[in-house]
């Protein structure tokens, strides 16, 4: 991951202003993008850096992160 900042208004969010923020667009209907917003890793891009046997075409790969799915301690991100 290269990291992440988020700014809006010109400021940098704080934790606080960063859940509010997201309960105001999920109570506008974008419970998606607040989803994404309110996790650990937020929309970060990253680089895959490991694949099943079959897509090893995936690895070194660009990609925004989209969930963390517990049950494989792995996560699944949008290309």
């Amino acid at each position: 991951s290269w990291g992440a900042e988020l700014f809006h208004c010109g400021k940098r969010v704080t934790k606080e202003l960063k859940l509010s923020l997201c309960q105001d667009m999920a109570a506008k209907g974008h419970v998606e993008t607040a989803n994404l917003m309110s996790s650990e890793l937020g929309g970060r891009r990253c680089e895959i850096v490991s694949a099943p046997n079959t897509r090893d075409d995936l690895v070194g790969k660009t990609c925004i992160v989209q969930e963390y799915v517990v049950i494989s301690d792995q996560y699944r991100v949008r290309m």
